[in-house]
C-alpha cells in the first residue's frame, strides 16, 4: 500500500466520524467502535510502515567498512552469546565516516567484556550485516515480521576481537541508570542468597527479566497458567503504586500535592523504565498516572476511559504495538476485568473476612479469562485447567514478595534487616515455584491442541461483544446474535474437521542441519527424521501448532537410518499407514513417488531400466553426485534440504544448474508443500 494511501484513508476514517457526529444517522450501536477502530489500527499501521521504511531503506548490508552504534538495550545473556541491540550512527567507507541510522541485533561472545555492555556505551565494529528470514515452514512463527515490529532489520555474528568498546560520552542518561539499577538489584538477590529457580523468578517477577529463568521454570508457569505474574504489569505496578502512595500518605498540605502527585508519577515511570518498558508496563503506569491526577483535580475517573486513554498514548509511543501480543493481552484483560469483575463479584456475598477475599480472586481471575480466552486460544491454542487454583495461590504470595522486595531493595543498608528480609523474599518465592510446580504435576493440568482459524477468532471477539451488548441493553436481538454467532462457530469447526479426513499432503521442511519429511494422510500424521550434528530434542515439536492447525494427530516420528534393508521388507508393517509404502529409499503415498538416496542405497540397475518418480530429496547421507543419480532414477525435480553442510550445499546446487534440472532448494525457498495427494 503506498504511504499516502496509507495516510489518506485514516483522514478519510476520520471526517466519516465527524460527519456521523454533526448529522447523526441511525446507525448500529457497534458502527461507531468500529470505525474507531479502523482508523487507530490503519493510522498504527501507516505510522509504522513508515518508520519501518526509513530504517529499511539505508541498505546497511551494502557496507564493507567500520561501523559504529550505541548500545540501547540491555544485554541478554545466555551460555553461548550475549545478544545487544544497537543503534547504527556513522559507517566508514573511503577513508571518511559518513552518517546513517538504523538498529540492528548483534551476538557477542559471551565473555565478561560482552557482559559488562550497558546502554550508552559506543561499538566500533566490521559489519556482516544479514537480513532476518523465516525458514518458511508452514505455520511457523514469522520471525521476520516480530523484528520488523522493533523496528530491527539486520542481525550480525561477531567474534572475538571482531569488535571494540569506545568512550561513551552518555554515561548519565536515564536507559544507564535504569540498567545500572538493575544489576544491583540482581547482585542485591543474590547476596541475599537467591539462586537458580528463585533468582529467575524473582528478577523476572519485580524487574522483568526473563534471562535467569529455565526451561522448567518457564514450562511450569506457561501449563499451570501463572505466566502472566512473571511478566511485570497492573500487578506488579500497582502494588508498587500503593507502597509510594501509602509512604506519602502524610502529605495532607495542598500546596505539596502537585510535587507529591508529580514525584509518585515520575516514580512509577522510573519503575516503568527499570522494568523493560513492555506493553502492559507502559499501559499501567499511563493507568495510575492519569489516576493520580485525577485524584489531583478531585476528578472521578472513568476506568473505560483511562485505560483507552492509556492506550491512545502507549500508540503515541510505539503505534506498532497494536499489532503485539502482548498488547493485546494487557488490554484485553485489564478491559474485561474492569468491565465483567463487578457483574461477577456480586453473584456471592459471603460473610467470612477470608471468604470475601478468595471470592474477589475468584472473581477477577474469571473475569480476566473471559476477556483473554480468544487470544490465548488463537496464540497459544492451549488453556490452564487450572487457573483459579493458580491464581488463588500465586496473587497473594505474589503481593507479598514484591513488598519484600521493595523493602529488601530500600533497607539493604541494614546488615540484620537486610539479612531477614532477603531469607523471607527468598522464602515466597520458593513457595510461589512449589505451588506452581505442584498445579503443573496434576492431572489435565492444561488443556492442549486447541485451535481456532483467524474467522473463528474474530467470532469470538464478535461473541463478547454481543454479550456486553446484552447486558448493558437487555435486548433479544443481541441474544439472538449472540446464539447465531455460537452457531457459525460451531458449522465451521465440523466444517474444518471433515476437510481434515480427506485431507493428504508431502511435506519437507526447513529445519537446520535436519532432514524432515511430513506424509498427512486424513488424520494420520508421518514424520520421517534423520539428524545431523545439531539434534533438536524433538523434530516435531517445531510443528506442532501447524498440525493443530489442520486437525492432524501428532506426528509418529520414523527414524529413516531404521529403514534399512535387512529391518524393512514392506514398509506398511514399519510405518503403519496402509497408503505408505518404502522399500530401499523408494516411497510411495497415493500417486507420489520419491526417493532418498544415502550411503547404504547403491543403484538399483542403469539405464533404460531406471525408476521413475516425482522426486528425489538430497539429504546430506547421500554420496552420489547429480549425474550419477540421473543414470538410475528418473526424477521431475530435485530437492535439497537443509540437513546439507555449507560446501556439499553448494557443490550439489551448482551441479543442478549446470545439469538444467528443475530444482528446488528448501534453505532459500522454504518447505515444499504439496496436497490434493489422490488426485492424478
Amino acid at each position: 500500500m503506498p504511504v499516502y494511501f496509507a495516510i489518506a484513508l485514516p483522514l478519510l476514517l476520520l471526517l466519516v466520524l465527524l460527519l456521523l457526529h454533526v448529522f447523526p444517522l441511525k446507525t448500529p450501536v457497534w458502527l461507531f467502535p468500529a470505525l474507531v477502530y479502523v482508523f487507530i489500527s490503519t493510522a498504527a499501521w501507516s505510522i509504522s510502515s513508515e518508520k519501518a521504511r526509513t530504517v529499511t531503506d539505508i541498505r546497511l548490508s551494502e557496507y564493507s567498512g567500520q561501523m559504529m552504534g550505541e548500545v540501547v538495550s540491555e544485554p541478554v545473556i545466555s551460555e553461548k552469546s550475549v545478544r545487544i541491540v544497537l543503534a547504527a550512527e556513522a559507517i566508514h567507507v573511503n577513508g571518511t565516516w559518513q552518517q546513517t541510522k538504523g538498529n540492528l541485533q548483534l551476538y557477542l561472545p559471551a565473555d565478561s567484556a560482552a557482559a559488562r555492555l550497558q546502554p550508552g556505551d559506543k561499538l566500533a565494529f566490521s559489519p556482516d550485516l544479514k537480513q532476518f528470514e523465516n525458514r518458511g515452514n508452514p505455520g511457523e512463527f514469522d520471525y521476520k515480521k516480530y523484528m520488523w515490529q522493533q523496528y530491527i532489520q539486520y542481525t550480525d555474528f561477531l567474534q572475538t576481537g571482531e569488535w571494540k568498546k569506545l568512550e561513551s560520552q552518555h554515561h548519565n542518561s536515564i536507559e544507564r541508570l535504569a540498567a545500572s539499577m538493575r544489576n544491583y538489584v540482581i547482585r542485591l538477590y543474590q547476596s541475599a542468597g537467591l539462586q537458580g529457580d528463585e533468582l529467575g523468578v524473582a528478577t523476572a517477577l519485580t524487574l522483568g527479566n526473563k534471562s535467569y529463568l529455565s526451561d522448567e521454570v518457564r514450562q511450569a508457569y506457561s501449563v499451570s497458567g501463572g505466566m502472566h505474574v512473571l511478566a511485570v504489569s497492573g500487578l506488579h505496578v500497582g502494588v508498587f503504586y500503593l507502597v509510594i502512595s501509602g509512604l506519602l500518605a502524610f502529605i495532607k498540605n495542598k500546596k505539596l500535592l502537585v510535587a507529591k502527585t508529580v514525584f509518585i508519577v515520575l516514580t512509577i515511570w522510573f519503575y516503568a523504565m527499570l522494568t523493560g518498558l513492555s506493553a502492559s508496563v507502559v499501559r499501567a503506569a499511563i493507568m495510575f498516572s492519569l489516576f493520580s491526577m485525577a485524584r489531583l483535580m478531585h476528578r472521578n475517573s472513568d476506568s473505560i476511559n483511562v485505560l483507552a486513554a492509556s492506550a491512545f498514548i502507549a500508540l503515541c509511543i510505539n503505534p506498532a504495538t497494536l499489532y503485539q501480543v502482548g498488547f493485546l493481552l494487557s488490554y484485553a484483560a485489564v478491559f474485561s476485568i474492569v468491565y465483567f469483575y463487578p457483574k461477577i463479584h456480586i453473584w456471592w456475598a459471603p460473610s467470612s473476612t477470608i471468604l470475601q477475599k478468595l471470592w474477589s480472586l475468584v472473581a477477577v481471575s474469571l473475569a480476566a479469562q473471559i476477556g483473554t480466552l480468544p487470544f490465548t486460544t488463537y496464540y497459544f491454542n492451549q488453556f490452564p485447567t487450572y487457573f483459579l487454583l493458580t491464581n488463588i495461590a500465586l496473587i497473594p504470595l505474589v503481593s507479598v514478595a514484591i513488598y519484600l522486595a521493595i523493602a529488601l531493595t530500600a533497607l539493604s543498608f541494614i546488615p540484620y534487616v537486610s539479612d531477614a528480609l532477603g531469607w523471607l523474599f527468598s522464602k515466597s518465592v520458593w513457595l510461589m515455584n512449589s505451588a506452581v510446580q505442584a498445579i503443573e504435576s496434576l492431572p489435565f493440568s492444561s488443556l492442549s491442541g486447541l485451535y481456532i482459524n483467524t474467522f473463528q477468532f474474530v467470532l469470538l471477539l464478535l461473541l463478547m461483544a454481543t454479550v456486553i451488548l446484552f447486558i448493558e441493553n437487555r435486548k433479544f436481538k443481541m441474544l439472538a446474535a449472540s446464539m447465531l454467532i455460537i452457531l457459525v462457530f460451531s458449522l465451521t469447526s465440523v466444517v474444518l474437521n471433515i476437510r481434515s479426513f480427506n485431507q493428504t499432503r508431502f511435506i519437507v521442511y526447513n529445519l537446520k542441519n535436519t532432514t524432515a519429511i511430513n506424509l498427512i494422510d486424513g488424520r494420520d500424521n508421518v514424520l520421517f527424521v534423520r539428524m545431523g550434528d545439531a539434534k533438536p530434542r524433538n523434530p516435531g515439536s517445531n510443528f506442532g501448532a501447524y498440525w493443530n492447525s489442520i486437525r492432524s494427530d501428532d506426528a509418529r516420528t520414523v527414524q529413516l537410518d531404521d529403514l534399512r534393508p535387512e529391518k524393512l521388507l514392506s514398509g506398511i508393517v514399519a510405518i503403519n499407514n496402509r497408503h505408505v509404502f518404502n522399500k530401499y529409499g523408494f516411497f510411495a503415498f497415493y500417486n507420489l513417488r520419491f526417493f532418498i538416496p544415502d550411503e547404504r542405497h547403491t543403484p538399483i540397475a542403469p539405464k533404460p531400466q531406471t525408476v521413475a518418480v516425482h522426486y528425489v530429496v538430497y539429504t546430506e547421507t547421500c554420496c552420489l553426485s547429480v549425474e550419477e543419480l540421473k543414470q538410475y532414477v528418473d526424477f521431475e525435480t530435485l530437492i535439497i534440504d537443509a540437513s546439507l553442510g555449507r560446501r556439499r550445499y553448494e557443490e550439489v546446487r551448482n551441479q543442478a544448474l549446470a545439469a538444467g534440472i528443475n530444482l528446488f532448494d528448501v534453505n532459500n525457498s522454504g518447505a515444499l508443500v504439496q496436497t490434493d495427494l489422490r488426485k492424478p
